[in-house]
């Protein structure tokens, strides 16, 4: 596929929304997530879903990854739109994905120009295909394409020191993430490395970590039978209390009321 001339003017889709997808395209989100809804799907696979498009904005591929297939197991075969057109159905779904998967790349920070240019591409292609065995590597590849632009578009804007430090979190957030510990992992200052996420992120190292272990807690607390107080020694808090307190600051609720509001339990 050829390289996407990217134009630096990300707000276009704030201000006209129809440039972002057609009609035939919102058409076929909303029918979508109706039928979705109609079959009850369970809470796991639409929070597994909308992980899939968070970490698209984030730019972070080998966690959409997991959560893509996390999804797919929870839903079936990833949803049906059309009872009597199996082939149809299945272009309409992988629409459907590349419509959000669109916003979550815009919103990430690819260029509305390029992210478009790309989504018709990949619609206009999926529009020729004939016959479609298996919507999931699809899905891997295309969505694949809109995460690693969006992580190259922050590589674009992070220094190499910023990068790796983001990166190395990511991997260890059950370990020690001590400002100590990630200076010598990098070999820089502790004062620089406090000073330069701080500068090139707008975020303090001490908050982004926070925000990343309570993301994990969440997926913990969802998609696994781990108590909150075992989470919390897991994710190196701690102090329950405080992980407790952090949790209800991110989210608006306790690690078990999140746990009751969102995880669906056998009847």
């Amino acid at each position: 596929m050829s390289t996407v001339h990217e134009v630096p003017d990300q707000n276009r889709v704030l201000e006209d929304n129809h440039t972002i997808i057609s009609r035939y395209t919102e058409g076929l989100l909303e029918q979508s997530l109706l039928e979705q809804r109609e079959r009850s799907l369970f809470h796991k696979s639409y929070l597994a879903e909308k992980k899939v498009f968070e970490q698209i904005r984030l730019g972070n591929k080998k966690k959409m990854l997991l959560y893509l297939q996390q999804h797919t197991e929870l839903s079936g075969v990833y949803g049906t739109l059309s009872k009597h057109d199996t082939l149809r159905s299945k272009k309409n779904l992988i629409i459907a994905a590349i419509t959000l998967g669109t916003r979550a790349a815009i919103e990430g920070g690819l260029y509305s120009e390029s992210a478009l240019t790309l989504s018709d591409t990949y619609i206009q292609h999926i529009e020729t295909l004939s016959r479609i065995d298996s919507i999931e590597p699809i899905l891997q590849n295309i969505l694949g394409d809109f995460t690693e632009r969006v992580a190259n578009v922050h590589r674009a804007h992070f220094s190499k020191d910023i990068l790796l430090c983001q990166e190395y979190i990511f991997n260890h957030l059950y370990d020690d993430l001590s400002l100590s510990v990630l200076s010598g992992q990098l070999q820089i200052s502790p004062s620089y490395l406090s000073r330069k996420f701080k500068e090139e992120t707008g975020e303090a190292l001490r908050i982004f970590i926070q925000r990343q272990r309570i993301e994990e807690a969440k997926t913990l607390i969802v998609f696994s039978d781990y108590r909150p107080s075992e989470i919390c020694s897991l994710l190196n808090f701690h102090d329950q209390s405080y992980f407790i307190k952090i949790f209800r600051k991110h989210t608006g609720f306790t690690p078990k009321e999140y746990r009751n509001r969102f995880v669906v339990k056998p009847s």
